[in-house]
């Protein structure tokens, strides 16, 4: 999916949450970039980047030309 064409905005939320599970701004943009995506439903829509120790996932929404992320989740590998 090409999100060139979105505006981008990363709800306070999904930065506390990442700061609490070490994951960097810029690791968040690398992400959104460069993640596979997936859509959920008619809004709904994840970015996922899959690593060896574990999987980052930002979720969020489509409104209209902006794409809004309200929280990040890490999964560990090892499940």
């Amino acid at each position: 999916m090409d999100i060139s064409k979105y505006k981008i905005k990363i709800k306070h939320h999904a930065y506390i949450r990442a700061i609490e599970r070490g994951i960097d701004p810029d690791q968040i943009e690398y992400l959104l970039k460069n993640g596979k995506t997936i859509k959920i439903g008619k809004h709904g829509i994840k970015f996922v980047n899959k690593s060896k120790k574990r999987n980052v996932v930002c979720v969020g929404e489509i409104i209209s030309n902006e794409i809004r992320i309200f929280t990040i989740e890490v999964k560990n590998d090892n499940m």
